[in-house]
């Protein structure tokens, strides 16, 4: 997804000579382009922008590896580190985790990395805190994980083994806190933090409501709101009002008090 930040469009072609790049959102003008000599191709993430050991920057997970780009005026623009990451697919994007790490999952037999940003003198450098394969720590199909509380929330992906499917919450260091159990399992998701509270659309239009707890799976709804298929697209929440969406229906669900 396109990326606004003040009075720019940031975008990621992934082309030839461009991985990053900001456009003037009034007069369509590129502002500042960052090179892509790796030859990265675009995923499906989105950059996001955060702020890393008191740098800001723009960071995306690319097919071929995860950049840093810095969002700061002096050095707009300038690569501040890279690290090669080899995925099938990347759909969600990278989480922020604390101060100096970062997440990024994909599903499709890849797992997950944590990164560590460590700076010396203006320089910067990613470094691999773990790796995990499906099913040995956090990793989500499409869906981007929620950091909470001090805790990784998400949906495992359909190669995760016994959590197939299940809402699961992970420590950072990459161990498991809590698991939705067999009986809850979602498909692909989406889910959504809000009012202290998980909401998670499963595969066959079911949108079931939690509580956003650190302990453990409390389930506090449930209702059938969609009946088509493929109900994968990210759940949008404007004010008390939820919009969500399969490949037949768009529909608007009021969640305010009555």
């Amino acid at each position: 997804c396109p990326v606004i930040d003040g009075d720019q469009v940031i975008l990621a072609p992934a082309g030839e000579e461009i991985l990053m790049m900001g456009v003037n959102l009034e007069s369509g003008d590129v502002e500042w382009t960052a090179p892509n000599p790796r030859g990265w191709d675009m995923s499906h993430a989105s950059i996001i922008p955060m702020t890393i050991l008191g740098k800001k920057m723009y960071v995306y997970a690319a097919l071929g590896g995860i950049a840093g780009v810095s969002a700061e005026a002096d050095d707009l623009g300038t690569i501040l580190w890279e690290t090669p990451w080899v995925a099938k697919v990347v759909a969600p994007s990278p989480v922020p985790v604390g101060e100096d790490h970062i997440l990024i999952t994909a599903g499709y037999g890849t797992g997950n990395i944590m990164l560590k940003i460590v700076e010396a003198g203006g320089a910067y450098e990613a470094q691999v805190e773990y790796s995990h394969a499906p099913g040995e720590g956090l990793s989500c199909e499409q869906q981007t994980p929620i950091f909470n509380d001090g805790l990784l929330y998400g949906i495992m992906p359909k190669d995760a083994g016994s959590l197939k499917g299940q809402f699961v919450a992970y420590n950072p260091d990459g161990s498991l806190k809590w698991s939705s159990g067999n009986d809850n399992r979602f498909g692909f998701g989406p889910f959504l933090l809000a009012d202290n509270k998980f909401y998670i659309l499963d595969d066959h239009g079911v949108l079931t409501m939690l509580e956003a707890s650190t302990e453990g799976y409390t389930q506090l709804g449930q209702a059938q709101v969609l009946h088509g298929h493929d109900p994968w697209g990210p759940i949008a929440l404007a004010g008390s009002r939820m919009l969500l969406r399969d490949m037949d229906n768009l529909i608007c669900v009021e969640l305010g008090a009555d």
